[in-house]
């Protein structure tokens, strides 16, 4: 084994460790949770369901650009759909 090597190495690894450490930042936007909230909603499944069912051909639906809006205490789910007739 490289002693050498395998010293800088984990001597690199600990200092970006320590700058990662004193140096995290994360605005007060940028919250887990919400983000995961979007990506794996509910609601977005139940709108694209709710949309699929008045279609003649829901097979054929395309959804794009879906996301979730809060105004005034109600919630809506707004995007895109493309579909064939």
């Amino acid at each position: 084994m490289n002693f050498p090597a395998a010293l800088i190495s984990a001597g690199l690894g600990a200092a970006f460790l320590a700058a990662e450490l004193t140096f995290y930042y994360q605005p007060a936007w940028i919250n887990p949770d919400y983000a995961l909230g979007l990506i794996f909603s509910m609601r977005h499944s139940k709108a694209r369901t709710a949309v699929s069912r008045l279609l003649i051909n829901p097979q054929s639906a395309e959804f794009s650009t879906l996301r979730s809006v809060e105004e005034n205490a109600a919630k809506y789910v707004c995007g895109a759909v493309k579909a064939k007739d």
